[in-house]
């Protein structure tokens, strides 16, 4: 595993990245199990998650995580965690659900959202 060395600063030139990825609709979101397990749990729509992920901040950052994918083992992935508030879509009070957000930026171009799912596991995160 590699760990890369980031500063804020690397962290906040990604994001910038990122968000004009999302904003300009240049992004796809993974179709893994867990991620669309969020839509059905609660009730929230694509434009929730650009809205998420528009708000994500440099203290948001967790760590960067070489791809396991074989074919693909160059690539370094971000991995972001974020709070936000969820209206479980059958019935019951908002909840504060733990996000966790993982990313692949191919060439400043393009953004695969490999993750974004209720964490697992709480996450640290580097400059908090």
């Amino acid at each position: 595993e590699v760990k890369l060395t980031v500063t804020r600063e690397d962290i906040s030139n990604y994001l910038i990245d990122v968000k004009c990825a999302v904003k300009q609709g240049r992004y796809q979101l993974s179709s893994r199990k867990k991620n669309r397990e969020l839509s059905i749990e609660y009730i929230f729509s694509e434009e929730d998650r650009k809205n998420i992920i528009l708000s994500l901040e440099v203290d948001d950052f967790s760590k960067t995580v070489q791809n396991e994918h074989p074919n693909y083992s160059y690539e370094v992935l971000y991995i972001f965690g974020k709070e936000v508030k969820l209206l479980p879509r059958f019935g019951g009070e908002e909840e504060l659900v733990k996000l966790y957000i993982k990313f692949n930026k191919i060439n400043k171009m393009y953004v695969i959202i490999i993750s974004f799912h209720k964490q697992e596991y709480p996450l640290t995160y580097m400059f908090k």
